[in-house]
């Protein structure tokens, strides 16, 4: 837990929730300005404790202090990390990295296929190479730049990253739609897009990678997202009811409020204790899977009972239960389902015998 962080981090921590503090009300372009000014915005790649980029428990905390005041969009405050881009070419660093790093071009990662039996291939043409395929729920697409697309190379059927601009001769969008927590995806069509040999990354596994960094940001947010919650109903619980004294006096309103402020304690141990194995550079799939689940379920079903506490008016929309409840609710499916996350864990342990407890 953060009791035992080292002063480094925790004077992170701090500097970072007062810098949030003070900014909070900020529009979203002035806070990407202010965040991109401190420093906060380019952690990923520039850590504030050492040279390089940030470890996975400094993300850890970022994560978590930003959801824990409430605020559920973090693209404005803490920017996107390298992913398959780092160690590039200088060409693509000028041209589509440092854009990226400093919030003026935005990515997004095709990767999941339409169709698993026929993938998105890339075959060599000269010096180009020409893409057909078609990818599904591809997230924030038509805001983007840039796409990241992994797709198969003909004819040896290596796995391989292309970076194709979001504007090529060939790209259709279809399907684009808008899930609960108010993120769009589309259905994305390549057709003889023609990208130069040179924005073929070989790196395939740095862009995999990013799925299990989404994981346990994912984790992160959603104990911040509890903290703010149990923080909130505390508060509300404590008012004076229409019934005269306050909920907070009931027996069994503090029955039910103790077992959220339990519950948010074991995911945040859970949480911490995961990323101590990623610092040490352990093999922590099976662990950052169990958290993922663990932490999303905690923090919807810690929203859903403090709607259920307070009342009707948590449902308005516009309100701050109403709107976590939507966003705790799509992390159970973002990121690979929960059902599908808890058959990977034992699949893990039955099949590779990987996984501590």
């Amino acid at each position: 837990m953060t009791e035992f962080l080292s002063t480094e981090f925790k004077e992170f921590q701090h500097k970072l929730q007062f810098f949030l503090n003070e900014n909070i009300n900020l529009s979203s372009e002035e806070m990407r300005s202010k965040s991109l000014d401190k420093g906060f915005y380019s952690i990923s790649h520039q850590s504030f404790i050492h040279d390089g980029p940030a470890t996975p428990l400094e993300m850890v905390i970022a994560r978590e202090s930003v959801a824990s005041l409430g605020i559920l969009d973090h693209s404005n405050i803490i920017g996107p990390d390298p992913g398959a881009l780092i160690n590039c070419s200088e060409e693509i660093k000028s041209t589509y990295l440092d854009p990226m790093l400093k919030g003026e071009k935005k990515a997004s990662f095709a990767f999941t296929e339409n169709d698993f039996q026929n993938p998105t291939t890339g075959e060599l043409n000269d010096s180009s190479v020409i893409i057909n395929g078609n990818k599904s729920y591809v997230s924030r697409a038509i805001e983007s730049d840039f796409m990241l697309v992994v797709l198969n190379f003909k004819p040896e059927n290596s796995r391989f990253v292309a970076i194709v601009d979001s504007n090529s001769e060939g790209i259709s969008f279809k399907k684009t739609f808008e899930s609960l927590d108010g993120s769009n995806h589309s259905e994305v069509t390549f057709e003889n897009v023609k990208i130069p040999e040179m924005f073929l990354l070989k790196n395939v596994q740095a862009a995999t990678q990013n799925i299990l960094q989404e994981r346990l940001e994912m984790s992160a947010i959603s104990v911040g997202l509890a903290i703010f919650t149990v923080n909130e109903l505390s508060r509300k619980l404590l008012e004076i009811h229409r019934s005269g004294g306050s909920l907070s006096d009931r027996e069994g309103i503090r029955l039910k409020y103790s077992d959220l402020r339990i519950n948010t304690y074991a995911a945040r141990a859970m949480l911490y204790r995961t990323v101590a194995l990623l610092e040490k550079s352990e093999n922590a799939i099976n662990e950052v899977s169990a958290t993922k689940v663990f932490c999303t379920e905690t923090a919807f079903n810690v929203v859903d009972s403090a709607i259920q506490l307070t009342g009707g008016q948590s449902l308005i929309i516009g309100n701050n239960l109403e709107a976590i409840f939507r966003k705790t609710r799509s992390m159970k499916l973002a990121g690979g389902s929960n059902e599908i996350l808890r058959l990977n864990i034992s699949k893990g342990v039955f099949e590779f015998d990987s996984g501590i407890l």
